[in-house]
C-alpha cells in the first residue's frame, strides 16, 4: 500500500488486517474514507481495535467528499520513563 490503495474490492476482515500491519508493523499512518454511517464507523474502530489492542489511536475527521468520514489510523505513541 503505497500512497495510495483501493481496497474495496477486498473482503472487510483483510482490509482490517492490511490496514493494521501497515499501521502497527510498519509504523504509518493510514487513512481510511468510509461513508458516514454510524454503525459501520463503529464497526470499523471495533475491528481495529480488537486486531492490535492498545496499540493503535484512532481519530475521526470530516471526509472530502460528502457523506464521508475519514478514519485517521496511527501507531499509539508509547510513554517510556526511564528510572
Amino acid at each position: 500500500m503505497k500512497g495510495y490503495a483501493d481496497l474495496a474490492s477486498l473482503p472487510e476482515d483483510q482490509r482490517i488486517e492490511l490496514i493494521a500491519r501497515k499501521v502497527v508493523g510498519e509504523k504509518q499512518t493510514v487513512g481510511v474514507v468510509l461513508e458516514d454511517d454510524a454503525k459501520k464507523i463503529a464497526r470499523y474502530e471495533r475491528k481495529l481495535n480488537a486486531s492490535r489492542p492498545g496499540l493503535m489511536e484512532i481519530e475521526r475527521t470530516a471526509g472530502l467528499v460528502k457523506g464521508t468520514i475519514t478514519l485517521r489510523i496511527k501507531p499509539k505513541t508509547q510513554n517510556v520513563t526511564g528510572n
